[in-house]
């Protein structure tokens, strides 16, 4: 990202360190991030993402991060026809892209892209939408009947898997069945579930807006902080920095 000048694997590795405090990020299975703003009340709300949402160079290349520490990453059908021109590129200059990639190469020992893999109920997927021709794997996770109503339209190299009672839960099982780590990007109700017990997230990713007002149509689902703490969940690392959309911080919880 040209704004926080990365190049290399090691200009990474200080951005990280300088984001949560140590640049060590160990293995997990599977990842959330997702982006809020606290309130004056203290709830978390979801960040909705629209031309006037609150952007952070820092909080683009935190997911920029998360996606090139996994295998594979979660979304559903419902963000691809919320954002038309989603890519899962780790950040959306190629300088910072490629310096990404290779802090991917270097501390997890992955010269790929990640498979992207997308939950949805099987209606109206519009294989025309870019992240199908980003250059990475890609898998449907749907209904069985949805899932053979759609293979014969799937373009070469889509990989449509059909479930009895498709959830993000039973996508990670799948996932997690092939030996993969997940990284999750998906919306309050999708997610939420997967801190439920017995818990399926191993680290959350959390960027907060702390900025003093949110217009209301950018306010999403409330995100239940008593949800991760109730997990066991321990803040790992944290740090704030302000941008030129106002005062953000960035943390990492763990299961420890």
């Amino acid at each position: 990202m040209t704004a926080l000048a990365l190049r290399s694997a090691d200009d990474c590795t200080r951005l990280i360190e300088a984001t949560y405090g140590d640049p060590a990020l160990a293995a997990v299975s599977v990842l959330h991030t997702t982006a809020v703003w606290m309130d004056p009340s203290g709830r978390s709300l979801t960040l909705r993402i629209g031309p006037d949402t609150p952007r952070s160079p820092r909080d683009r290349f935190v997911l920029g991060l998360a996606r090139a520490r996994c295998d594979a990453v979660l979304t559903t059908g419902r963000i691809l026809r919320a954002e038309p021109a989603l890519r899962h590129r780790y950040l959306d200059e190629a300088v910072g892209d490629a310096a990404l990639a290779a802090w991917r190469r270097a501390a997890i020992g992955r010269a790929d892209r990640p498979e992207t893999v997308i939950l949805t109920g099987g209606a109206a997927v519009d294989f025309r939408h870019p992240i199908f021709r980003d250059g990475a794997p890609v898998t449907l996770f749907t209904g069985e009947a949805a899932a053979a109503a759609l293979r014969p339209s799937a373009p070469p190299g889509v990989r449509v898997l059909g479930d009895p009672a498709p959830s993000a839960r039973r996508a990670l099982e799948a996932l997690g069945g092939e030996g993969k780590s997940v990284c999750v990007e998906a919306g309050a109700s999708s997610s939420a579930a997967l801190y439920d017990a017995p818990p399926r997230v191993g680290e959350l990713m959390l960027s907060t807006f702390l900025g003093e007002a949110l217009p209301g149509a950018l306010r999403g689902p409330r995100f239940e902080m008593d949800r991760v703490a109730a997990i066991g969940m321990q803040r790992v690392g944290s740090g704030e920095v302000r941008e030129a959309s106002g005062p953000w911080r960035f943390e990492r919880y763990r299961i420890v």
